[in-house]
């Protein structure tokens, strides 16, 4: 007598509708979203510090790609910090102050890095008789500055952020903690490490999980009854 045969196994409706939902919820994680955020540390680049004691250049390359777009110059002889673009079209947002000397501007969180702001190819950071005009910034703690420059790669202008900490003085330093930018060209808000997502994405996103779980709950009622 032949054996009966084993019927094939079928998933749970409880388990198809929770894998439908999950499905749903990784496809709106990867919705489109506005820009690419890059950071320093997904570069695997450390933090620039430079030393205000003694005079010297020192150069920041922002991508890790071809040469450095910034430098920085410590002039000792009449206490000056300076930062010059060396090339790829860099800039900073930049604010001017009674003297009319281009300074660094401290920007607050989420002020927005983008085409309509006001960029210099250079600024001055600290100077005067001991580095001590440092453009707003306060002592020891950690401000903002906004940049643009061009990349190597795809030769697009890129907005970014940079968190920087300034301590004057002739055994003083100026620190840059992190930086991000952003690799499409869209603008970026100071302190964005992620992209944000698409206002559409999101409704649609969120309309799809709903329908999951209302598929769900309906299963979940018919198998009570």
């Amino acid at each position: 007598m032949s054996k009966p045969a084993v019927p094939a196994k079928v998933a749970p409706a409880a388990s198809v509708a929770t894998t439908s939902a999950a499905t749903l919820l990784v496809l709106f994680t990867a919705a489109e979203s506005r820009g690419q955020i890059v950071t320093n540390t997904e570069l695997s680049l450390p933090s620039i510090s430079v030393n205000l004691t003694a005079q010297r250049y020192t150069d920041w390359n922002i991508d890790g790609e071809g040469s450095a777009e910034v430098q920085f110059y410590v002039s000792s002889y009449n206490a000056n910090l300076y930062l010059q673009s060396a090339l790829n079209s860099f800039g900073f947002v930049g604010a001017a102050d009674n003297n009319d000397l281009r300074n660094l501007a401290l920007l607050p969180s989420p002020e927005t890095v983008s085409v309509s702001r006001v960029f210099f190819n250079a600024a001055h950071i600290a100077y005067g008789s001991d580095f001590q005009d440092a453009a707003g910034f306060i002592s020891g703690q950690e401000g903002y500055i906004g940049f643009r420059y061009k990349s190597a790669v795809t030769d697009t202008i890129l907005y970014g952020w940079a968190s920087v900490t300034i301590t004057p003085g002739f055994s003083g330093s100026f620190t840059i903690n992190e930086w991000a930018y952003d690799a499409s060209g869209a603008s970026i808000q100071v302190g964005q490490t992620s992209a944000i997502p698409e206002p559409a994405n999101v409704a649609v996103g969120l309309g799809a999980l709903a329908l999951g779980a209302a598929g769900l709950m309906r299963w979940r009622k018919r198998k009570a009854a």
